[in-house]
């Protein structure tokens, strides 16, 4: 359900952004379904964690369809629409400090995420190094 109330946000944001709230509710919101998201992924199986992690594509390949939607709906690319959300000129320094440290909070919590489940994959096997027959080369194969 992580996946659906994810896009169920997404869609908040998109349809009806006054209703979403104010850019601090917004970044505790995102925060909230990103903890929730984690903690799953933290304190599933294998088998759940994969079925979670499909459902997370795709909805995130929804989520992609309506911010091409929105781009479209406001006359921008996909491009000119990243950039305009990425320039602090077009925000107050409160807003942007909100949106600065909502996305360092996100990248530290992914980061710690990718170790955590990085830890509990199984360790690659070491190949081994097989034993065989080796020309033997002379130590002075080039003649001047």
């Amino acid at each position: 359900m992580t996946a659906q109330n994810l896009l169920n946000f997404f869609e908040e944001l998109i349809d009806s952004p006054e209703k979403a709230g104010d850019v601090e509710t917004i970044t505790k919101r995102s925060m909230d379904l990103f903890n929730e998201i984690t903690d799953r992924l933290r304190n599933s199986t294998p088998d759940e964690r994969n079925k979670l992690q499909d459902e997370l594509t795709e909805a995130a390949e929804k989520m992609n369809q309506e911010f091409e939607k929105l781009c479209g709906k406001y006359g921008m690319t996909r491009e000119q629409m990243e950039n305009m959300v990425n320039d602090p000129s077009n925000f107050d320094s409160e807003t942007w400090s909100s949106i600065e440290s909502l996305r360092k909070d996100i990248s530290k919590n992914q980061q710690s995420l990718i170790q955590n489940l990085g830890s509990s994959e199984p360790t690659p096997k070491k190949k081994v190094k097989k034993e065989g027959s080796k020309r033997k080369t002379s130590k002075k194969w080039i003649n001047a």
